[in-house]
Protein backbone atom coordinates (compact mmCIF):
# COMPACT_ATOMS: atom_id res chain seq x y z
CA UNK A 1 0.00 0.00 0.00
CA UNK A 2 1.33 3.53 -0.99
CA UNK A 3 0.51 5.07 1.98
CA UNK A 4 2.58 3.18 4.26
CA UNK A 5 5.59 4.01 1.98
CA UNK A 6 7.77 6.68 3.40
CA UNK A 7 7.66 10.06 1.12
CA UNK A 8 4.59 9.47 -0.03
CA UNK A 9 1.68 12.21 0.67
CA UNK A 10 -2.24 11.72 1.13
CA UNK A 11 -3.77 13.91 -1.52
CA UNK A 12 -7.02 12.55 -1.00
CA UNK A 13 -9.56 15.06 -0.21
CA UNK A 14 -11.48 14.76 2.95
CA UNK A 15 -14.78 15.14 1.08
CA UNK A 16 -14.05 12.20 -0.87
CA UNK A 17 -15.06 9.97 2.16
CA UNK A 18 -18.69 11.39 2.20
CA UNK A 19 -18.54 9.78 -1.19
CA UNK A 20 -16.33 6.62 -0.72
CA UNK A 21 -15.55 6.09 3.21
CA UNK A 22 -11.65 4.70 2.71
CA UNK A 23 -12.27 3.56 6.23
CA UNK A 24 -14.87 1.49 5.80
CA UNK A 25 -14.75 -1.19 2.98
CA UNK A 26 -17.71 -2.91 2.97
CA UNK A 27 -19.99 0.50 2.47
CA UNK A 28 -17.00 1.05 0.03
CA UNK A 29 -18.11 -1.84 -1.51
CA UNK A 30 -22.12 -1.35 -1.00
CA UNK A 31 -21.96 1.96 -2.66
CA UNK A 32 -20.00 0.74 -5.82
CA UNK A 33 -21.61 -2.77 -6.18
CA UNK A 34 -24.85 -0.48 -6.37
CA UNK A 35 -23.70 1.57 -9.06
CA UNK A 36 -22.54 -1.80 -11.17
CA UNK A 37 -25.59 -3.23 -10.43
CA UNK A 38 -27.90 -0.27 -11.34
CA UNK A 39 -25.76 0.15 -14.85
CA UNK A 40 -26.47 -3.45 -15.65
CA UNK A 41 -29.79 -3.63 -15.17
CA UNK A 42 -29.88 -0.29 -17.27
CA UNK A 43 -27.83 -2.16 -20.08
CA UNK A 44 -30.43 -4.59 -20.12
CA UNK A 45 -33.27 -2.85 -20.16
CA UNK A 46 -31.65 -0.56 -23.43
CA UNK A 47 -31.09 -3.83 -24.92
CA UNK A 48 -27.28 -3.16 -24.58
CA UNK A 49 -24.34 -6.04 -23.47
CA UNK A 50 -24.96 -6.31 -19.41
CA UNK A 51 -21.64 -8.47 -19.53
CA UNK A 52 -19.15 -5.31 -18.69
CA UNK A 53 -21.58 -4.32 -15.52
CA UNK A 54 -21.86 -7.28 -14.09
CA UNK A 55 -17.85 -8.45 -14.07
CA UNK A 56 -17.56 -5.31 -11.96
CA UNK A 57 -20.05 -6.62 -10.04
CA UNK A 58 -18.60 -9.80 -10.05
CA UNK A 59 -15.07 -8.17 -9.07
CA UNK A 60 -16.86 -6.21 -6.42
CA UNK A 61 -18.17 -9.38 -4.61
CA UNK A 62 -15.14 -11.30 -5.18
CA UNK A 63 -13.19 -9.11 -2.74
CA UNK A 64 -15.61 -10.36 -0.19
CA UNK A 65 -17.08 -7.50 1.68
CA UNK A 66 -20.51 -7.95 0.47
CA UNK A 67 -22.75 -10.57 -1.50
CA UNK A 68 -25.12 -9.37 -4.19
CA UNK A 69 -27.67 -9.77 -1.89
CA UNK A 70 -25.98 -7.60 0.52
CA UNK A 71 -25.87 -5.14 -2.32
CA UNK A 72 -29.87 -5.64 -3.62
CA UNK A 73 -30.94 -4.98 0.13
CA UNK A 74 -28.89 -1.78 0.69
CA UNK A 75 -30.25 -0.10 -3.11
CA UNK A 76 -33.64 -1.22 -1.67
CA UNK A 77 -33.53 0.47 2.12
CA UNK A 78 -32.28 3.67 -0.19
CA UNK A 79 -34.81 3.38 -2.15
CA UNK A 80 -37.48 3.13 0.98
CA UNK A 81 -36.10 6.16 2.24
CA UNK A 82 -36.14 8.11 -0.61
CA UNK A 83 -39.74 7.06 -0.86
CA UNK A 84 -40.15 7.77 2.96
CA UNK A 85 -38.51 11.28 2.31
CA UNK A 86 -40.70 12.33 -0.67
CA UNK A 87 -44.30 11.87 1.39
Amino acid sequence: MLSTCAGVVDIRPVEADAILPKNNPKLTDMKLGAVAYMDMQAARFLGSDPAPHAAALKFITDRGNVSEADIKKFMAQGIAAAVDAEF
